[in-house]
C-alpha cells in the first residue's frame, strides 16, 4: 500500500507522542450543526471522540506527495483542470 521510501520515513517516527503537533485528544460532541454529516461518521450528541496525530510527519508527507502527483496526473486523464498543472510533470 505505501511505497518503500514512505515505510522508510516512517519506522522511527511510529508511535511517538509529545513533540511538535504531535497529540492525543478526547473530545465529547457537543453539538451537531449538520445531522447528514454526523451520520456519516458515526457521531451523535454527547458522543466520545479520540483524535490522535503521533509520528507521521514523514510518513504523511511521503504519502501526501505520492497521492497528490497520482491526483495530478488522473485530473488529467479526465480533462479536470487544476491550477498548478506543471506539477504532475515534476513526478
Amino acid at each position: 500500500m505505501f511505497s518503500t521510501r514512505a515505510r522508510e520515513r516512517q519506522k522511527d517516527e511510529m508511535g511517538t507522542l509529545g513533540s511538535g503537533n504531535h497529540y492525543l485528544e478526547v473530545q465529547r460532541v457537543a453539538e451537531i450543526f449538520d445531522p447528514a454529516v454526523a451520520r456519516t461518521f458515526g457521531l451523535k450528541a454527547d458522543a466520545i471522540v479520540i483524535s490522535i496525530h503521533c509520528g507521521s510527519r514523514g510518513l504523511g508527507h511521503q504519502i501526501g506527495t505520492e497521492f497528490l502527483k497520482d491526483m495530478a496526473l488522473a485530473a488529467a486523464q479526465y480533462h479536470i483542470a487544476l491550477p498548478d498543472r506543471s506539477w504532475p510533470a515534476r513526478r
